[in-house]
């Protein structure tokens, strides 16, 4: 049985479950406040208790240009010798990646971005402890949601200065593929200091969970939410599949109203037997009666249709 978190700083590093990512987005912009979007997974796949494989994939999006480019590599023979050494958050991968935390700082290198970034708030666990029961599985996971960023982006072949917010999670689970394993996730980061995550998952046993961090760091979990379809979708001219790119979130017991809209409609990722979207979003919302905007990322897979999620709970 799952564990919930205790010390953040004891995991860190890679769990006993065969199942786990850590995850970085964010929203930055250069000094002509042109403005970009980036994502970066590192995830694990035990392999028969046996052997541990790792394959990362980023995105790199120009919200001006609305143009996105993926990259994506595998390591069947594993990370660089040193890797995650005593349980530190620190991985490598020849030239390809380079992930390291030193104290409270934390810095992201590949070839298309060098990014320094630094937590102002606690992290968000839902519950409390981050254990989540998904009804189909369990998964346990951490968010630092608001992560300060400066660093350097290759854009059109010149190195850009930028700076802006950062999205981290790091999470992990004894679950494995199977028609329950689907789900739309949104990270929300409103400009009055309100942060939230939030999803849908699973096809019969559907489990919906919002976590919001409040301006001063307070947290509350809630599972009385609805996420519903808007008007605009895309379909992706490869796959065929039907992305919806437009939401309605709300969180009554919050007080949180929200409209979700992608800037750039064509994300659709392809690893392996994968094919999800990932990409930025926008956000117009209501807190306790009062506005506000922000910015946050949308990730759906599993594709179901649109209507599939409309009037359920």
């Amino acid at each position: 049985m799952q564990k919930p978190i205790g010390n953040i700083l004891s995991v860190e590093g890679p769990q006993s479950d065969p199942v786990e990512w850590w995850y970085w987005n964010g929203h930055l912009k250069d000094g002509e406040s042109r403005e970009f979007a980036y994502m970066l997974a590192l995830f694990k796949a035990g392999v028969f208790g046996l052997v541990d494989v790792y394959f990362t994939h980023w995105i790199v999006s120009d919200l001006e240009q609305k143009t996105s480019r993926v990259f994506k590599k595998t390591f069947w023979g594993g990370l660089d010798k040193g890797s995650f050494k005593h349980g530190r958050l620190a991985a490598k991968a020849g030239e390809t990646l380079s992930i390291k935390k030193d104290g409270d700082a934390i810095r992201l290198t590949t070839r298309e971005f060098d990014l320094n970034m630094r937590s102002t708030k606690l992290p968000l666990m839902a519950y409390g402890t981050g254990l989540v029961d998904l009804k189909s599985s369990t998964t346990v996971s951490y968010s630092l949601t608001r992560l300060e960023t400066r660093g350097t982006m290759m854009i059109d072949g010149a190195s850009r200065d930028v700076s802006g917010l950062s999205w981290m999670d790091h999470q992990w689970s004894p679950m494995t593929l199977n028609r329950e394993h689907v789900w739309t996730w949104f990270c929300l980061q409103l400009e009055d200091g309100t942060d939230v995550m939030c999803f849908r998952h699973g096809r019969r046993w559907l489990k919906h969970l919002a976590v919001v961090s409040s301006p001063d760091g307070s947290l509350g979990t809630y599972e009385n939410l609805s996420l519903e379809p808007g008007g605009e979708s895309w379909t992706s001219p490869k796959t065929g599949r039907r992305y919806v790119t437009e939401w309605s979130i709300k969180i009554p017991d919050a007080k949180i109203n929200a409209i979700c809209r992608a800037p750039i409609q064509s994300q659709e990722i392809k690893h392996a037997w994968f094919r999800y979207w990932e990409g930025p979003i926008t956000v117009k919302a209501e807190v306790k009666d009062r506005k506000t905007e922000g910015r946050g990322f949308l990730e759906m897979n599993g594709m179901p249709p649109a209507d599939h999620f409309r009037n359920r709970k």
